[in-house]
């Protein structure tokens, strides 16, 4: 009688050319994921998320406020076509023009919406994820404009993967 053992398992040549096949198929999917992509579309989905939300604050805050001659801010008196850097400093404003897509139209032309938060319309003002350069509570990287037709237009500066990130009412 002969005995011969069968083995069950897979030779070392099998494993490392699956392995390798893995391996392969892994560096497809992270550069076809492209990260670097990833991390720009979530900067713009955090842009266009807080324009909204600046937007609609504004809009309900003008609504309770527009027979209000004494309000510190009142939309109706901003100057049409003209377009403001929404942040607490005074002076300066248009100092990061080079990373707007739609410039500020002066360094006086801020706009301080800390009313927003004081009256509990937001929570806080919000600061552009930075990309090409810092924003800060002095300059956000948000810009309000109201157009000759009335229409008011909140802006990020930057807009990595679209062309812009402009929210009206």
């Amino acid at each position: 009688m002969s005995s011969t053992s069968h083995q069950r398992g897979f030779t070392l040549i099998e494993l490392l050319v699956v392995i390798g096949i893995l391996a392969i198929l892994g560096v497809i999917a992270l550069v076809s994921l492209d990260p670097k992509a990833r991390l720009k579309d979530a900067r713009d989905a955090m842009r266009f998320n807080d324009a909204s939300e600046l937007s609609s604050s504004l809009e309900i805050y003008s609504v309770n406020y527009s027979n209000d001659s004494s309000d510190i801010f009142l939309i109706d008196k901003l100057t049409q076509g003209e377009v403001y850097m929404i942040g607490a400093a005074a002076i300066g404003c248009d100092d990061k023009n080079l990373f707007c897509g739609i410039k500020v139209t002066s360094e006086h032309h801020c706009i301080d919406l800390s009313a927003l938060v004081s009256d509990g319309y937001l929570a806080q003002i919000p600061v552009s994820p930075s990309e090409k350069t810092s924003w800060s509570n002095d300059l956000t990287g948000y810009t309000l404009q109201k157009d000759d037709s009335g229409i008011i237009h909140v802006r990020s500066c930057e807009a990595e993967n679209r062309e812009a990130i402009d929210i009206t009412f």
